[in-house]
């Protein structure tokens, strides 16, 4: 197991006190854009301001339905009728309901223990929404908490053997904080939740994606505690509603999680074997077509936030002001080509780069690949990027005794941060190339990939076969994963 040193008193409080301040101005700086996109011309209603106050605080002026009317009309279609689902909604409806059919027990559920009724199975899903988020909030500023070097700001507190990502030194830092301080730290992290514009606009779309913001949340606590299988399993739901977090399969086999690898499994069995059993295979089946479709077309609108729509507003292909309900853009072999490429690149980086080095299968190593996942993927729409919002506390966190960047360090993670956590609307009518280019979570999201791989290879040098973490130098709590 770790041993951790909590330094009390002055030497310990200093950098506490810091992290209380650095919060305040996090939130101060924060507020300070919202003023100035005002004062520039930004209508209140295209400012995150909005979003928070008017729909996550007063319930008036979203969408509410955005995930939960088409999954409640592919669900009913595919329990009551002997049409595939997919061809069908997708096909010949031209709906853009793009989950795979594992998605549709939630629905299920929540028909059968609220109501039939659309409106009230809606207003009890957006209740379990608003808990979601607060979920969120309470499990990054767990993460906050756990994730500082306890009582010390040079990173002294060392962690070493299989047992320091289990944030055993960590949880010495509340006691050595003073529990004033880790009160206004956890509300300020609710604060910066309420106001991160991609976790507040799941909630008033009716995203199931504010669902997916919290068990990620979740998960990456339980990672940084070392609760390897229960973050499979809670990631393994994910799988059940994007199966593009299966390749964590992938990433957790190299990484040697097995008890991660086997919860994660387990669960994506059993949740398709569940959905194979209401609704049969051709459900299923279908869902592959889409996928494929998805892939060779994604999306122009400003809202997809990946490299795939990038892509599509630098060529042009397609509308990127305007959302079609029924269209994607005309298939374009170069951005195709061009996606998969940088997919491939990307996730083989995040895979490959930090294999053998001393903090493989830490917090910055999962961190990275989820994210890179994210950014490749051919549609990541603005709200998909709220599993930002855990990793800018870790590495919020981890920043005050680790520099990675140098003096970079700072400025870059301050920057990442301003740049996901605002709506920038005005960004959309600047003259082509420079308004595509002002893509301001995915500039966010780029940057937080830059901090997690330098981070996950700082110090880190590759090990010869058959020797041991002993030969690594010391890491810090939350950096060395559990066996298994």
């Amino acid at each position: 197991m770790a041993s951790v040193e909590a330094t009390t008193g002055a030497a310990g409080g200093a950098p506490v006190r810091r992290l209380t301040f650095i919060l305040c101005g996090v939130l101060a700086a924060h507020l300070a854009i919202q003023g100035l996109l005002l004062a520039a011309g930004t209508r209140w209603k295209h400012t995150v301001l909005h979003e928070s106050v008017d729909g996550l605080v007063l319930g008036r002026g979203g969408v509410w339905i955005d995930s939960w009317g088409p999954m409640s009309f592919a669900e009913e279609l595919a329990r009551g009728s002997t049409t595939p689902l997919y061809a069908e909604l997708f096909w010949r409806q031209r709906i853009k309901f793009i989950y795979p059919a594992t998605s549709l027990p939630v629905i299920t559920v929540a028909r059968t223990v609220v109501s039939d009724d659309f409106v009230a199975m809606e207003r009890a899903l957006r209740r379990v929404s608003l808990v979601m988020v607060l979920m969120t909030a309470l499990a990054t500023a767990w993460i906050l908490l756990h994730a500082t070097p306890a009582g010390t700001g040079t990173g002294t507190g060392t962690g070493t053997g299989a047992g320091a990502g289990a944030g055993t030194g960590a949880g010495a830092g509340a006691g050595a904080r003073g529990w004033a301080h880790s009160a206004a730290q956890v509300a300020l992290v609710c604060a910066l939740t309420g106001l991160f514009y991609p976790v507040v606009k799941a909630y008033t779309l009716g995203q199931l994606q504010s669902w997916i913001n919290a068990l990620f949340a979740v998960a990456l606590a339980c990672w940084l505690g070392g609760r390897r299988a229960t973050a499979g399993a809670l990631l393994g739901v994910i799988c059940l509603w994007k199966p593009q977090y299966g390749l964590l399969l992938g990433w957790g086999a190299l990484r040697r999680q097995w008890r991660f690898v086997s919860a994660l499994a387990a669960v994506v069995v059993a949740g398709l074997l569940l959905s194979l059993t209401l609704y049969g295979p051709e459900d299923h089946r279908g869902y592959l077509g889409v996928l494929s479709h998805l892939g060779r077309h994604g999306e122009a609108y400003i809202p997809n936030q990946s490299l795939n729509g990038l892509l599509q507003r630098l060529w042009r292909n397609g509308d990127a002001l305007r959302w079609w309900p029924d269209r994607y853009p005309p298939y374009r072999a170069a951005i195709f080509g061009l996606t998969s490429a940088l997919a491939l690149l990307g996730l083989g980086a995040a895979l490959w780069l930090p294999r053998r080095s001393a903090r493989a299968g830490g917090v910055a190593d999962l961190g990275l690949f989820v994210v890179t996942l994210t950014v490749v993927s051919p549609i990541a729409w603005e709200h998909h990027h709220g599993v930002l919002l855990p990793l800018y506390a870790w590495l919020l966190a981890r920043a005050g005794s680790e520099r990675w960047l140098g003096r970079a360090t700072w400025p870059v993670l301050g920057g990442s941060f301003a740049a996901a956590a605002s709506y920038l609307w005005l960004a959309r009518r600047v003259v082509w190339p420079l308004g595509p280019l002002l893509q301001s979570l995915l500039l966010g999201a780029a940057l937080v990939v830059a901090l997690l791989l330098a981070l996950a290879l700082r110090r880190a040098p590759v090990m010869a076969a058959g020797s041991a973490h002993r030969a690594a130098p010391a890491l810090r709590v939350g950096d060395t994963p559990r066996s298994g």
